[in-house]
């Protein structure tokens, strides 16, 4: 009896485990990927630059970049650190294009409705 429930509290006590990292400690696509890895279309797939954890869940910590934020920034005081790329001038601008669009107008045909005075019938 002691055996079974010294057993039973070991499985539940790995259930928990399993669970407090979000199943990320298999690789079985589609069901879970390890951490640092995403469930892609077809496998898992590595997190894209600036996020890390089970499923890519997590924005890189403060001061780390990259995939899977391995890399630390060491910025001077007139940047900063982007999680996707690293130190960035703080000046940066951004330039944004603005898409052109012409609109043709539609060619309807006009009636020419001509009219002429009514006579007046009767008073």
């Amino acid at each position: 009896m002691i055996m079974s429930t010294n057993i039973f509290k070991i499985i539940i006590f790995l259930a928990l485990a399993h669970a407090s990292n979000g199943g990320c400690d298999v690789n079985d696509w589609p069901r879970s990927c390890l951490a640092n890895f995403r469930i892609g279309k077809q496998k898992c797939e590595p997190c894209e630059s600036g996020r890390y954890g089970c499923n890519c869940s997590e924005n890189c910590p403060n001061n780390t970049y990259g995939p899977g934020c391995y890399t630390f920034c060491d910025c001077p005081e007139d940047e900063f650190c982007d999680p996707m790329v690293g130190c960035m001038n703080t000046t940066t601008t951004t330039h944004t294009t603005r898409a052109e669009t012409t609109q043709q107008g539609l060619n309807t045909p006009t009636n020419n409705i001509s009219s002429s005075p009514r006579k007046k019938i009767g008073n």
